[in-house]
């Protein structure tokens, strides 16, 4: 049986070999990497979004959002403000004040 070796486990037992250190850094490496992928993730697939949005390709860009919104609840208020100023942009203007609003409602002063 292999032993699996955690974080909190290298943190609090010193290190007492170079080796020890070498798969420490190598696991914070891996830990770090994995949160920098996804939020590299979420920048290109805005991107491209973005791009369709600026190509006129409104349809394409709403569905792009709105996936990116499923996969990554985190990033939901933006990809739903795309979406509704694609809206507008296809004349949809009643459907494109939902998603404005749905946001938007707590930033009016009254």
């Amino acid at each position: 049986m292999s032993k699996q070796i955690s974080i909190t486990s290298l943190i609090e037992k010193p290190v007492t070999n170079e080796l020890s250190a070498l798969s420490a850094k190598k696991i914070q490496q891996k830990s770090v990497s994995g949160s920098l992928s996804e939020s590299q993730d979420v920048q290109k697939k805005t991107s491209i979004a973005s791009q369709l949005m600026l190509s006129g390709k409104f349809e394409l860009s709403i569905q792009a959002y709105k996936r990116i919104a499923k996969q990554y609840p985190h990033v939901t208020e933006e990809c739903e403000t795309q979406i509704g100023a694609a809206l507008y942009f296809l004349g949809r203007y009643d459907e494109s004040m939902v998603y404005f609003n749905k946001y938007n409602a707590n930033d009016v002063e009254k």
